[in-house]
């Protein structure tokens, strides 16, 4: 799967900062598997797709890891974390509670 395929042109607001506007649309694919559990997420890529240095991105894929959406192997790569059966367990409970 290409990042170019996947990830849609992203128009920055410049009133915004654009870590922020990358990590709205990464979680938006991720959550809706657009880009599936262990898609690999290179940085020079994605800088290259949204128009912008590589430190927003790395920005945005620090608070995905944060958020537990993404695995990031420093000096390798950065993957879509697999879906957690027990993450996804509570979450179902929560919700029908």
């Amino acid at each position: 799967m290409r990042i170019q395929d996947v990830i849609p042109p992203l128009r920055l607001d410049r009133a915004r900062h654009a870590a922020p506007q990358v990590f709205d649309t990464l979680r938006e694919l991720i959550v809706g598997l657009a880009l599936p559990p262990g898609t690999v997420l290179p940085r020079n890529e994605l800088a290259e797709r949204f128009g912008l240095s590589q430190t927003p991105i790395r920005d945005a894929l620090m608070r995905l890891e944060e958020e537990g959406l993404v695995d990031v192997f420093p000096q390798h790569a950065t993957l879509v974390s697999r879906i957690s059966l027990a993450s996804a367990r509570q979450a179902h409970f929560l919700r029908r509670s």
